[in-house]
């Protein structure tokens, strides 16, 4: 895709990023139809740009070569199921309102064009397994303390901030407290309220009794009465009728609380940021190196269709054309000279000719021998020797185990060949002298009587010619 049409298409999706947002509440019937008919022309744009592609590239290669199309392709898919739901029909539709809202992801497509943003969300599935993992031992943690939760606070007194809202009655209540809490939306508040001693006892049925010094006690039910305040009045009325909702200990509500924002909050979710923000740094560092991730996806499908047999292994002689098919900076596509540029890259390089053990054939180059070195050739630098040594002990555990190392190289069988072309062009010229002699011959003497002769040395010359290419 050109620039002018990358930059036309950035334009569109803005266009429809505002089309968006000029929905409101209560618009009109003319208005609905507007929006609709814009919505219909973005996605027939947006129809017309994958078709273009497929005419371009292929479909095959459409879904294959960038994974972005596959996203294009399900916003496509997706907006036409809703122009067709805007006008062919009129009727309540349930899954209506959310393929209208799935309108929304077209400005994802944003993140294709924009570097910045296409960093952040490389970023997020970069991050998705680390997160997962993140997410399942503070899900576990949540699960634990929620459990706990509800064994200690359970039966605690709501109150201004532990209400029927947030609270550990019931499991569901007390997942949604721990959520909540890793926010650090008023837990400290919550804390105090589970740390409640006074005004904690609800009285459940209405009593009327007698202190000992002679006066009559009553007390409606649906009160709470404070244990130490009211400790002869609690003390004349039966169990059944106090439900005490006092918190079990203050001290426990505070290690409780402590310890969860401690592991939850403070480790585990800032783990989750350290590892975005450790995947946003390698994935800059990555989009400024030389050999980015799609030159390497580029080389695999390349050696794929050399190698149907993922052998490992390609024939010397097919170098040149995994040359002419990779994008610079490891191969030559699109570029001048190529004839001159393979050579210098494959006498640039360090490639390995090996023998082929099942087959006994020999010069063949191996995988990832070629895809070090290409990538070395741009993107090499001095190691320290330790760090040398690992990664030179990694790449051997997955070569080819060999008798000796090879002695040769690409560059050295890519030599002999070019030499070997040399020498047979040479002596085809030799063979073909007598042939140019007569050429010559002919140039310099004049028509007449001896052209006849000039013509029998011509056969003569042509068959002793003949006789020494046979």
């Amino acid at each position: 895709m050109t620039e002018a049409a990358e930059y036309a298409m950035f334009a569109v999706i803005m266009c429809n990023a505002v089309v968006l947002m000029m929905v409101h509440y209560g618009q009109s019937h003319r208005w609905d139809v507007a929006i609709s008919a814009a919505n219909a022309c973005f996605t027939g744009i947006f129809i017309i740009e994958m078709v273009l592609k497929w005419i371009a590239v292929g479909i095959p290669t459409y879904f294959t070569a960038d994974k972005w199309n596959v996203f294009d392709f399900f916003i496509v898919c997706i907006s036409i199921i809703g122009v067709g739901c805007d006008f062919g029909t009129t009727a309540t539709v349930t899954v209506l309102p959310l393929l209208r809202m799935l309108r929304v992801v077209r400005v994802v497509k944003l993140a294709r064009r924009a570097r910045n943003l296409r960093i952040m969300v490389s970023t997020l599935v970069w991050s998705a397994p680390a997160i997962f993992n993140i997410g399942s031992v503070l899900f576990l943690v949540m699960f634990i303390y929620a459990i706990a939760g509800m064994t200690l606070f359970g039966n605690v007194k709501l109150q201004a901030n532990l209400d029927q809202h947030a609270n550990f009655q019931t499991f569901p209540s007390a997942m949604l407290m721990m959520f909540r809490m890793l926010t650090g939306e008023n837990w400290n508040a919550i804390m105090w309220d589970c740390m409640i001693k006074t005004d904690c006892i609800y009285i459940t049925e209405d009593f009327t009794g007698t202190l000992p010094d002679g006066d009559t006690v009553s007390v409606q039910g649906g009160h709470y009465l404070d244990s130490k305040t009211d400790a002869a009045v609690l003390g004349l009325m039966p169990k059944s009728i106090k439900d005490d909702q006092c918190s079990p200990a203050p001290a426990l509500a505070v290690i409780y609380f402590l310890t969860y924002m401690l592991i939850a909050t403070y480790l585990l979710v800032n783990m989750v940021v350290g590892i975005i923000i450790d995947n946003i740094q390698n994935i800059t560092y990555q989009e400024d190196l030389p050999v980015t991730h799609p030159h390497l996806e580029r080389f695999v499908t390349v050696w794929e269709e050399l190698d149907p047999h993922a052998t490992g292994f390609i024939h010397i002689n097919h170098l040149g054309i995994l040359l002419e098919e990779l994008p610079p900076p490891l191969g030559v596509k699109g570029l001048d000279n190529v004839r001159i540029r393979i050579q210098d890259t494959i006498m640039n390089c360090d490639i390995p000719s090996r023998t082929v053990k099942t087959t006994g054939r020999v010069h063949y180059i191996h995988f990832l021998e070629t895809l070090h070195a290409l990538a070395g050739r741009v993107a090499g630098t001095d190691l320290p020797l330790e760090e040398e040594y690992r990664i030179h002990a990694k790449l051997l555990r997955r070569l080819p185990k060999d008798e000796e190392p090879p002695k040769y190289t690409a560059a050295h069988v890519h030599s002999a060949i070019q030499v070997a072309c040399a020498i047979r062009a040479f002596m085809h010229r030799k063979r073909l002298a007598p042939l140019w002699h007569i050429e010559q011959l002919k140039s310099q003497v004049g028509v007449g009587a001896g052209i006849y002769g000039i013509s029998g040395l011509e056969k003569q010359s042509k068959e002793e010619a003949r006789a020494q290419l046979e």
